[in-house]
């Protein structure tokens, strides 16, 4: 990856650097749907998900499973994950407010 090399989509597939692999001519449609689907979760589940995965990179695989189970305790005290329980269970979109 750090050479000037090109390799094909299924490649990089295989060699666990992409997660998924499209059709030619709807990469942004793709993009734009897990986007939006983001988009609709809680911001702090999120923020607390790209850190893990960021961190993940540089830190050992006990430190980042530690990290892990405080960022979940914190979720779990979060108003927006009792809002996304009840969302779900009343079968309605959550609206959260990053609290």
């Amino acid at each position: 990856m750090l050479g000037d090399a090109r390799l094909p989509a299924k490649r990089l597939y295989e060699m666990g650097w992409v997660a998924r692999v499209v059709e030619d001519g709807t990469a942004r449609a793709t993009a734009l749907d897990l986007a939006h689907r983001i988009g609709q979760m809680a911001p702090r589940a999120v923020r607390h998900f790209k850190e893990l995965v960021l961190a993940s990179n540089f830190t050992e695989p006990q430190e980042s499973l530690a990290r892990g189970m405080e960022q979940a305790v914190d979720l779990m005290s979060m108003s927006d994950t009792a809002e996304g329980v009840r969302a779900s269970l009343e079968g309605r979109l959550p609206q959260f407010r990053d609290e």
